[in-house]
């Protein structure tokens, strides 16, 4: 019997009236999606910014 691989996965959401955002982080290539929409085709630009700017400081 194989051992299952043990791999962390953080899983966020955030809330603002009705809309909920939510955000897995987990090992991989690099892919960042947010509600399941890459971050690359997200609009408004400086949306792409603000969440891109903790991940470039950490």
């Amino acid at each position: 019997m194989s051992r299952a691989s043990k791999t962390k996965v953080l899983l966020t959401s955030g809330k603002r009236k009705t809309a909920i955002a939510r955000a897995t982080v987990k090992a991989g290539k690099g892919r960042i999606r947010i509600n399941n929409v890459p971050l690359e085709i997200l609009e408004p630009k400086i949306a792409r910014e603000k969440i891109m700017e903790p991940l470039m400081h950490a």
